[in-house]
């Protein structure tokens, strides 16, 4: 259980043999010779993120990876082919899922060679060894979550994107704090984090003050966690993790989407709330009831064990608040007929009774909150001004 929400963990299971089942089709009408050099049987290949982006984000700007390239860490070194085109990415990363990366310079175009004796890879520019260092992945501790250091095309997509620094930089920057918060998760929310690792391949952090945190069915696989909100602590971690791969956990939970919904998945919402500075669509506010019940779930259990920082506590209390009076808006909006079905129903029945319990725990703290100096993200310092939390005891 997700709070009072129930995962229903065959539907889980059939969606993501269906959402490997698209990218193998994909990648067969695409490339079949492709085939020969990878395990057709093997699901984990076709839920690559990358692969996700390949095919569904064609109006990327700049230049993405090969499939060669994206599909060389799953070839079996035996099959591997003699030597593929790779090029780096603006971060001068040069990405091989499932084996590392290349740290090179940004835009580089070369080919990668294997070494079957060495059992080694190496790097050539105009028939030059090009002298680079190889990266191992890392993962969040004690998990099959990456902690990738390499900058999609994807991040760019909307609205301009400015990455203040490499995602290298960023992910060694933060890599001890958010294993803290992840620590944690896995100590107070296991069967939640179990769920997360079924779902999510990668985490990739970067530093932007244009884009917000995100996650999309056409980057499946990967939580993008913004962390350029001041200094980001474990609760942010906490939150965010609960949050961007909350919203990945929920595609293989909500899809396809005329089961939950009566309307195509870009239906905007202001069609029923008749607010018109509405900009969300159904789709995304439905899945906002998932990431909510999430978030409330992780930090009201934070809540219950930190026992070390009253500050970081505080922190937890202000961001539930926070968020539990966006739950309230949203199950107004969602609560209609003429948006969901049946099966729909069913689900915000459970949204709904998550938030009444989480309201009747916290509701001195929740109504006695002033949010009026918040914006679209939570900010610790603003709520502080504000407001004088009671801490549990």
């Amino acid at each position: 259980m997700i709070l009072d929400f129930e995962v229903d963990i065959s539907f889980l299971e059939n969606n993501l043999i269906e959402f490997a089942n698209t990218i193998r089709t994909l990648l067969f009408e695409e490339n079949e010779s492709i085939f020969e050099f990878i395990d057709i049987e093997s699901d984990e290949i076709f839920l690559e993120p990358s692969l996700f982006s390949y095919f569904l984000n064609k109006n990327l700007g700049g230049e993405s990876p090969s499939l060669l390239q994206l599909l060389w860490g799953y070839m079996h070194p035996n099959k591997r082919p003699s030597n593929v085109e790779v090029i780096a990415d603006s971060g001068g990363i040069v990405v091989l899922p499932n084996y590392g990366y290349i740290v090179w310079e940004p835009r580089k175009r070369g080919r990668l060679f294997w070494d079957k004796e060495q059992g080694v890879p190496y790097l050539k520019e105009s028939n030059l060894v090009v002298d680079v260092k190889i990266l191992a992945p890392k993962f969040l501790e004690g998990s099959n979550i990456r902690l990738a250091i390499n900058q999609p095309e994807f991040l760019f997509l909307d609205n301009g994107t400015d990455i203040s620094e490499q995602v290298l930089n960023t992910t060694e920057r933060f890599t001890s704090t958010i294993n803290v918060a992840w620590r944690k998760m896995k100590t107070t929310v296991g069967d939640f984090t179990s769920f997360l690792e079924r779902t999510n391949r990668e985490l990739i952090l970067f530093n932007s003050a244009t884009q917000y945190s995100r996650a999309s069915y056409s980057y499946y696989g990967t939580a993008f966690i913004n962390v350029c909100r001041k200094m980001p602590t474990e609760v942010f971690f906490i939150d965010d993790i609960a949050h961007q791969c909350g919203h990945v956990l929920f595609y293989a939970l909500s899809l396809p989407s005329d089961i939950f919904l009566k309307h195509a998945v870009g239906t905007p919402l202001r069609e029923f709330n008749r607010i018109d500075w509405e900009t969300r669509d159904i789709y995304g506010c439905f899945h906002g009831l998932f990431t909510y019940t999430t978030i409330v779930f992780c930090l009201d259990k934070f809540i219950e064990q930190e026992q070390k920082s009253a500050n970081l506590k505080q922190e937890a209390i202000g961001r539930l608040c926070f968020y539990m009076d966006k739950f309230r808006r949203d199950l107004a909006h969602m609560h209609n007929g003429r948006i969901l079905t049946e099966k729909g129903f069913e689900y915000f029945d459970m949204f709904q009774s998550g938030y009444d319990r989480i309201l009747k725990k916290y509701k001195h703290y929740i109504r006695g909150s002033d949010f009026s100096n918040q914006s679209y993200l939570f900010d610790f310092s603003a709520y502080n001004l504000l407001n004088e939390t009671k801490l549990f005891s």
